[in-house]
């Protein structure tokens, strides 16, 4: 009904369902939703998951745990890692073991980038949102995340 008033098509692509513990943020755009599932918040749930979900909405973690991660992606980003040590003249004369733990600290950057608890939270870059949980007290874990973009 609604897609013959405005005269665009409009179809649902995607529906979430969250329980439990959770919160939620709609960014005022209206077009950017988030919502986030915790375990061990109780009542400070609604606060920090809407917390969160901001973060998710102004980040957008693509995995919950390294482990999520595309194992070619991986794989690819610590090739580009040790391709550009390689070619990197200041880095000729190092030894390999030191070579190889630069390139895991890249590996550790590509992460911070896409993992929801390895990223810098976004009101505090100094921390992670696994430093930020843990300082919400009490044992506070993410239990999966949701965002949703309309037509995206």
């Amino acid at each position: 009904e609604l897609a013959g008033k405005v005269g665009e098509n409009i179809a649902i692509k995607r529906v979430a369902y969250v329980s439990g513990e959770f919160g939620y943020y709609l960014h005022s755009d209206y077009k950017q939703f988030a919502a986030v599932e915790l375990t061990g918040a109780g009542d400070k749930a609604a606060a920090i998951g809407k917390d969160l979900s901001m973060h998710v909405v102004f980040a957008k973690p693509a995995c919950m745990t390294r482990e999520q991660v595309d194992p070619e992606l991986v794989k690819k980003e610590m090739e580009i890692a040790q391709d550009r040590l390689k070619n990197d003249p200041k880095n000729s004369k190092k030894p390999p073991e030191i070579l190889a733990k630069i390139a895991q600290g890249q590996l550790d950057k590509f992460y911070s980038q896409i993992v929801l608890p390895d990223q810098p939270y976004y009101r505090e870059n100094a921390k992670s949102v696994a430093q930020h949980l843990k300082e919400q007290g009490g044992d506070i874990g993410v239990k999966r995340f949701v965002y949703i973009k309309v037509g995206g």
